[in-house]
């Protein structure tokens, strides 16, 4: 799964993630409330998702697909805080398909009247086949047991 996101355009990964949160219930309709604004000026925020009809209340996000090896630093989640800050921000998300540093971690836990959370690259995979986006079954097995009730007089 992830090989297809590291070869698929920065854009097909922030809209992935934009539908990917409303799939697991963000934004008041799955169709129309996430609104994708990546793009070279994209101003730190990729995507916002409207979690009210009127857009009141908002979720900012911000997608990174970055090769494993390649972590999130600090200087990501600041630049990414800034940006909720300016537009007064109180609750974004950060997705990468790789990992955080551990000062990234930091900076997020220390962003000040604001939530932000941090997705990985494997946590993103557990969330998408949870949430059966982008994966299907390829094979599916039947295990029988003995239902010893079935055999008893009545």
């Amino acid at each position: 799964m992830m090989e297809f996101i590291y070869k698929a355009d920065y854009g097909f990964f922030e809209k992935l993630v934009i539908k990917l949160l409303q799939k697991i219930g963000y934004g008041w309709d799955e169709n129309e409330s996430g609104v994708h604004t990546g793009g070279p000026k994209d101003e730190g925020v990729d995507g916002i998702i409207h979690l009210d009809q009127l857009g009141l209340d908002k979720v900012y996000i911000q997608a990174k697909r970055y090769k494993v090896g390649s972590p999130i630093g600090s200087g990501d989640i600041q630049r990414f805080i800034g940006s909720m800050n300016t537009k007064g921000a109180s609750k974004g998300v950060f997705i990468t398909s790789s990992t955080f540093s551990d000062q990234a971690v930091k900076e997020a836990g220390k962003a000040q009247l604001m939530k932000v959370e941090l997705i990985d690259g494997e946590k993103l995979s557990d969330v998408l086949i949870k949430n059966n986006l982008g994966v299907s079954i390829s094979k599916s097995y039947e295990v029988y047991t003995i239902d010893t009730d079935a055999f008893l007089d009545n």
